[in-house]
């Protein structure tokens, strides 16, 4: 008797809202994750249902310096919820925000080239109309074209709503970077793999700053407008809210397949 064997994923994906929270299953854990949290759901979990752990705590389980485990993490996205197991009503509790989504993918990516780079193993080059638009998007110098496999809905997305980069013209010599900012390691960090915690430090770093650019201004402290300043003034403050967008799955596209 042959046995379906079903794929397990990682989700990094946001807590949805509940009235006690959802517990994590990192024995000796009594904390729990909040709507909003950033949360790992693993999926299929021990019972079909998904298990979930704080970030932090599932960095503890797993070692992301080993392709076998770093290549089964997904940010949850509109690319991504069908392998989740959702319902379409449900999405929009779980899906990332834009900026949380592109860190976390820059942060895979730039972990296979360090495990790339330790083992010594080639990796693939990337088309330069997609490493630009992944890279460069948001910045004066940026023009957005067509690419071949990547549809306009995407295209909009990743070029304007998700761009990393935030410009106030061709005369800005400062634009803000969201990878300059956030990300933890770098491809020629060779302590890079050693950091165990990079994830849930990159995720709480994000977080943070999202829940300070969304806030009243009204209601700012003085601690609060320091870190705003720290953290680039009002055109950082404009990004962050900008890629605080929760973007949704074109299904009437995909209905019209």
């Amino acid at each position: 008797e042959r046995r379906l064997v079903r794929t397990v994923r990682f989700f990094v994906e946001r807590t949805p809202w509940s009235i006690r929270g959802s517990a994590c299953r990192l024995p000796g854990c009594d904390e729990k994750t909040h709507q909003g949290d950033y949360r790992i759901a693993v999926y299929p979990g021990i019972y079909s249902t998904a298990d979930f752990y704080h970030v932090a705590c599932f960095e503890k389980l797993v070692d992301f310096s080993r392709t076998d485990h770093l290549s089964h993490l997904h940010p949850l996205t509109r690319v991504t919820f069908g392998l989740r197991g959702l319902g379409v009503s449900s999405i929009p509790d779980y899906i990332l925000d834009g900026g949380s989504e592109r860190l976390i993918l820059e942060w895979k990516d730039t972990m296979e080239r360090l495990i790339a780079r330790r083992d010594n193993i080639p990796l693939k080059t990337l088309d330069p109309a997609i490493d630009d638009l992944l890279h460069k998007s948001g910045s004066a110098s940026y023009r957005s074209n067509k690419i071949p496999g990547v549809s306009d809905f995407e295209l909009s997305v990743l070029s304007h709503y998700f761009a990393p980069i935030q410009s106030e013209g061709p005369e800005d010599e400062e634009e803000w970077n969201l990878f300059e900012e956030f990300m933890p390691i770098r491809p020629d960090d060779t302590d890079g793999l050693n950091r165990t915690d990079s994830l849930s430090h990159m995720l709480n770093l994000w977080h943070s700053a999202k829940s300070l650019a969304n806030r009243d201004k009204n209601r700012l402290t003085d601690g609060d407008k320091r870190r705003r300043k720290d953290l680039g003034g009002e055109k950082a403050m404009a990004a962050i809210m900008r890629l605080s967008h929760i973007q949704m799955p074109d299904l009437e596209s995909s209905f019209c397949r």
